[in-house]
């Protein structure tokens, strides 16, 4: 019988591996890259289980930094990829209008590909719920830097955003 600690580290993954490959993708990472970390990481997380006071920070900086030994070029943002990273609720819309919220979700992670390294980086910790003083404190810059890359990364995407609705308008 699996033991109370065996339990706990088993419902965190399930939890929380889609979450963690979302956060590696929208950094920049490929999926088999992110699966890959992910995995690596999970394993040393659960090898340091009761250690470890905040095991879905910890994993997503220790999935981070395997990834990014693991990269040898830069990375193409490949919607597949992206939409295989994505965790996706499944509601009781049409399977049209599920098809186009999808194609919303992916084209807006798509979007966020185009930004630079660090606030892609920003844009996946604030997507997992972070505020920007923890944020800071994780990646070990000041707040006010998260805050001022945070605003400039929504700024732009916002751009892009109605730059890519306007081109679609203008082409249907």
């Amino acid at each position: 019988m699996p033991s109370a600690h065996e339990d706990e580290f088993d419902a965190f993954f399930r939890q929380e591996i889609s979450l963690l490959l979302r956060h590696l993708v929208v950094q920049g990472f490929g999926l088999q890259a992110a699966k890959d970390a992910a995995q690596e990481a999970m394993i040393e997380l659960h090898e340091q289980w009761s250690s470890v006071r905040n095991p879905a920070a910890w994993v997503r900086i220790a999935a981070r930094r395997r990834a990014l030994r693991r990269r040898e070029q830069e990375v193409r943002h490949d919607a597949v990829a992206l939409a295989a990273a994505t965790h996706l609720d499944i509601d009781l819309r049409t399977p049209e209008e599920e098809v186009a919220r999808k194609q919303e979700h992916q084209d807006a992670l798509g979007l966020v590909g185009t930004l630079p390294p660090v606030q892609r980086q920003i844009m996946a910790w604030t997507w997992d719920g972070d505020k920007p003083t923890e944020i800071a404190l994780r990646l070990g810059i000041p707040a006010d830097t998260v805050r001022s890359n945070l605003r400039h990364a929504r700024n732009r995407l916002k751009q892009l955003w109605a730059e890519s609705r306007e081109e679609e308008s203008n082409d249907g």
